[in-house]
């Protein structure tokens, strides 16, 4: 009896002390340090259940360490059990320690608590953290450890900027851009190689080009950054700015070391690429992305670009196997309902596009490029309230990009609003001084008013930007320019002038029937009657319902008869033909016009001042052609859509 009572102590006894708070000696040395470096490899090897596991344990084996705690807290984060993470913080009064806060803002910013977010990241013990006027929170921490004895696995400086960083996230989702803008900058200046803060601030376009360039030459690069460090980050900062603001190969074939060794790096080629999208060189481009994603399917920066490259070179096929792999795979993301909403919108099917792109919205309507594309499915179809109302949501997500304030002075100039055309026009000028597009889009609002030497100044400095892309080869949007400036130089009776222009058009897309009638006119001006007859021979074998052709070539057969006669002159005063229609005669068919129909003048020199007043009785008057229509919005945009689109 004595020994079974000995033994009953003895149990008793190890009850006793595994009741108390304190692990026992053994336990405080290796075997805590083992387990806090197999739940640190758990997270390393991606295996947060195991860590989820080990971490619980591990906080009851140290007496419950802030330490451990933080550790179980990532854990939980990483097994997207987010509720749990905000659980644990609040109840044991953790938010009084920034990393702590960062943790539990960032769980409901996943689960799409925003103001909640918000509320965690603003509130706090520490003035530098928390705005005017909010409540402190008065906890005091139940458990041991210190903020300076825990190991957070970032500096002080760092845990700052990723502070910052989630509040513009926060904010930007609030649609509150001015204060994400600001905490975006402060990101970049406490860390200058938080990226996702740059990328923000760039992808999203909430800066200018000019605000850009500024903060790129305000960053601390030099005071956080060795020498080579330093140089790293300008570089790959440099080449994600603006790329429309560059239409020469600027920087393409630098000899610097490091451009050379980043040239072979993926992110470094779509730069590249993105700038040759911009510039029209679509081929070029799609060489380059298609080449990417064959390397890396789903490589996210090179998406929304490849997207918006197929959409521009009509390749729907591909198109429709790249958005199928999309949704099979990552339904979840924007991009992949932009992909099937471009497909629909490339082959013309407009109503089926705009429900996919509402899905792309409907996951993120932050997403500018999706509004963008919806603009364009409502514009084709004529559809001119609900096309500027997408355009206009999407300068407000956009705007340090101006694609969008040019596709509503587009929409204004098609239903003949030229003041308002050219008020946005302008502003999209402000935010992209050098793009070609605006510049042509002004010259075609300005050839709209009749003032046709203001027309010839924009449309010149837009041949000018692309002038270093006449080494290469030409797309054929550039065309509609070309045929522009000869209507500009025909309307200032520049004639010779006009045809050498027409026929650098007609070079770009040979065939086109309106460029052939706008040849034949300007030979009717220049009296050349056998060529203007053959050129309007030409374009009625492409398009034999064009009315005015029809009368232009009666016209120029007439006047040949005639002059093998009698004298050229005295025939042409007596020149008398029906009222035609003019519309195709100043132009070309791109689908959508931005240019109103506009008279003729009928001042001329002799000898062909009454021909100029005949052009006049013929009809209604020229139409300019939209260089525009055929860029999209970047980025992507593109364009994209940026798709920019871009």
């Amino acid at each position: 009896m004595l020994m079974v009572h000995e033994r009953r102590l003895c149990v008793l006894g190890r009850m006793e002390s595994m009741d108390s708070t304190t692990p026992p000696s053994s336990l405080k040395g290796g075997l805590i340090q083992k387990l806090r470096s197999m739940v640190k490899q758990c997270i390393d090897c991606s295996q947060y259940g195991n860590a989820v596991f080990w971490a619980d344990k591990l906080i009851t084996l140290s007496n419950e360490d802030v330490q451990d705690y933080y550790t179980l807290c990532r854990a939980l984060f990483c097994n997207n059990q987010y509720k749990r993470c905000t659980h644990i913080i609040k109840q044991h009064g953790f938010e009084r320690f920034p990393a702590f806060r960062l943790l539990a803002s960032r769980c409901h910013y996943e689960l799409r608590e925003w103001q909640t977010a918000l509320d965690i990241l603003e509130g706090g013990d520490y003035l530098k953290y928390s705005a005017p006027g909010k409540p402190k929170p008065r906890r005091t921490p139940k458990k041991s450890g210190d903020s300076k004895s825990v190991d957070w696995g970032m500096r002080e400086c760092q845990i700052e900027s990723c502070i910052h960083l989630m509040m513009g996230k926060v904010y930007e989702a609030l649609e509150n851009r001015g204060l994400a803008v600001n905490n975006f900058r402060e990101a970049l200046r406490h860390d200058v190689m938080c990226y996702e803060a740059f990328e923000r601030l760039v992808q999203h376009h909430l800066l200018t080009s000019a605000e850009e360039q500024e903060l790129l030459e305000s960053l601390p690069i030099s005071e956080q950054c060795s020498a080579d460090e330093g140089e790293l980050v300008t570089l790959l900062y440099m080449n994600k700015l603006k790329k429309y603001q560059r239409v020469s190969d600027h920087g393409r074939h630098s000899s610097n070391h490091l451009s050379l060794c980043l040239a072979r790096n993926c992110e470094t080629q779509i730069d590249w690429a993105e700038r040759l999208f911009y510039n029209c060189q679509y081929q070029q481009c799609y060489t380059i992305t298609r080449g990417i994603l064959r390397k890396d399917p789903f490589f996210m920066p090179c998406l929304l670009l490849h997207i918006s490259v197929l959409v521009e070179l009509s390749k729907a096929n591909e198109l429709f196997s790249l958005a199928h792999n999309l949704i099979d795979y990552h339904p979840e993301w924007a991009l992949s309902w932009l992909a099937v909403g471009c497909y629909y919108y490339l082959i013309g099917k407009q109503d089926p596009a705009r429900r996919y792109l509402m899905r792309a919205i409907n996951i993120d309507r932050m997403f500018g490029p999706c509004w963008l594309i919806n603009g364009h499915s409502f514009a084709v179809e004529g559809e001119h309230d609900q096309a500027m109302a997408a355009y206009f949501t999407a300068t407000k997500l956009m705007r340090g990009l101006h694609l969008p304030l040019l596709y509503i002075g587009l929409e204004y100039g098609i239903t003949s609003n030229l003041t308002l055309a050219d008020k946005f026009a302008n502003e999209a000028l402000a935010i992209a001084p050098d793009d070609p597009c605006t510049l042509h889009e002004l010259g075609v609002i300005a050839f709209n008013n009749n003032e046709f030497e203001s027309a010839d100044r924009f449309f010149q400095s837009a041949l000018q930007k692309i002038h270093p892309l006449e080494k290469e080869v030409l797309t054929h949007k550039w065309e509609p320019l070309f045929n522009n400036i000869g209507h500009v130089h025909r309307k200032l009776e520049r004639y010779r002038e006009a045809l050498e222009l027409h026929e650098r058009a007609l070079a770009l897309v040979p065939n086109n029937p309106a460029t052939l009638s706008a040849i034949g006119l300007v030979q009717c001006y220049l009296l050349r009657w056998d060529e203007a007859i053959v050129s309007f021979h030409q374009a009625l074998a492409l398009k034999r319902e064009d009315s005015f052709t029809v009368a232009m070539l009666k016209v120029a057969i007439d006047r040949l008869v005639a002059t093998s006669h009698t004298s050229l002159l005295a025939n042409f005063e007596d020149v008398d033909v029906a009222s035609l229609s003019m519309a195709n005669a100043g132009g070309l068919a791109t689908g959508r016009r931005v240019s109103a129909t506009m008279t003729p003048s009928a001042t001329g020199v002799s000898p062909v001042k009454n021909f100029n007043r005949l052009l006049t009785e013929l009809g209604e008057g020229d139409h300019m052609e939209d260089l525009t229509e055929d860029f999209p919005p970047s980025e992507t945009t593109n364009s994209s859509i940026e798709i920019d689109f871009l």
